[in-house]
């Protein structure tokens, strides 16, 4: 169904009215589509079969209301067909300061995952996190590329990585590393082409 037009003069029906409402539905012109919310109440939240060719960059958004574990990492890996993505093969550099003022940066190349995200569970500041990260190509044969910023109580940094592989990925999980557990909500987006 094609987006009909009008001249002066047409009438407008409710029909024709109707299909227009329904093809603009099906064909948004930009901004972002929501895919997935997903509960976090745990160690980790797993996010399968999200990624796919109708998207190429995705917006992921986290606001985790409680965490426990002091300054812990939070971990992000790719997933493919219900499967993590955990070679050697994920490169990241993270900077930030803390809230005093002082400076913390670190780079880790050929790891099995991406340190992106920070969460301190520290009670005296609620224990929470925010964090966002953009993520371009997962699902295309290609070098996925993210880059992000979190801040918790006591940081705030920004990071940027890659997987150097080319391989489609439809899935993927964030993980507490310090075993802790996390409330929250994960939301990924797609950015309409």
């Amino acid at each position: 169904m094609a987006l009909t037009t009008y001249t002066a003069g047409e009438v407008l029906t409710a029909a024709s009215l109707n299909d227009n409402f329904t093809f603009a539905a099906a064909n948004p012109a930009g901004g972002m589509v929501l895919i997935s919310t997903t509960a976090w109440s745990g160690v980790t939240a797993t996010i399968d079969t999200v990624f796919s060719s109708t998207y190429t960059h995705y917006k992921i958004i986290c606001s985790a209301t409680a965490s426990t574990g002091i300054a812990t990492a939070i971990l992000t890996q790719l997933r493919v067909g219900g499967a993590t993505n955990a070679t050697s093969n994920y490169t990241a550099a993270r900077s930030g300061y803390n809230f005093a003022g002082a400076v913390a940066a670190d780079v880790t190349t050929n790891a099995t995952s991406w340190f992106l995200w920070r969460g301190n569970g520290s009670a005296s500041i609620g224990g929470g996190f925010a964090g966002s990260m953009d993520i371009s190509y997962p699902a295309v044969a290609t070098p996925t590329w993210v880059a992000g910023t979190s801040v918790d109580g006591s940081y705030q940094a920004g990071a940027a990585g890659y997987h150097n592989v080319a391989t489609a990925f439809d899935g993927v999980i964030f993980t507490n590393n310090s075993g802790g557990t996390v409330t929250g909500t994960i939301s990924i987006f797609g950015y309409t082409k």
